[in-house]
């Protein structure tokens, strides 16, 4: 697992304020800080301006997409070579494989399913590490 998670800073990217909530209470204990935003503009540009170490991106957003968001991140990430890049996670209802390959083409590190489950996101996470 990526460090101690109590040090680290977590990134919700999703178009839900419900979600949100979902994803971050069972969270909120674990997590030095959960921040979020509301799409992938908003989630690119706390990318920017916080550290973050980990992201969950929902894919289907609007004004900016996941996977959209995810290129830009990791096209920020080659040109400020960070000594450790963010960890990113699909955050998806949608498991379909050719789907979930998208995914980790456009550069995330694998992907996790809606509605959350703590305990496979850790072991992703792990596996990630």
């Amino acid at each position: 697992m990526p460090e101690n998670l109590h040090t680290l800073r977590l990134l919700i990217v999703d178009d839900s304020p419900i979600n949100h909530k979902v994803v971050s209470y069972p969270l909120k204990d674990d997590f030095k800080e959960i921040i979020s935003a509301y799409n992938g503009q908003e989630g690119l540009d706390l990318f920017k301006s916080e550290a973050v170490n980990i992201v969950l991106m929902d894919i289907s957003m609007p004004i900016m997409d996941g996977i959209e968001c995810t290129k830009a991140i990791r096209q920020l990430e080659q040109e400020t070579k960070p000594e450790k890049p963010v960890i990113i996670l699909a955050m998806t209802g949608n498991e379909d494989k050719s789907q979930i390959d998208s995914y980790l083409a456009s550069g995330m590190d694998g992907y996790i399913g809606k509605p959350l489950d703590k305990e496979l996101l850790l072991k992703t996470l792990r596996e990630i590490g």
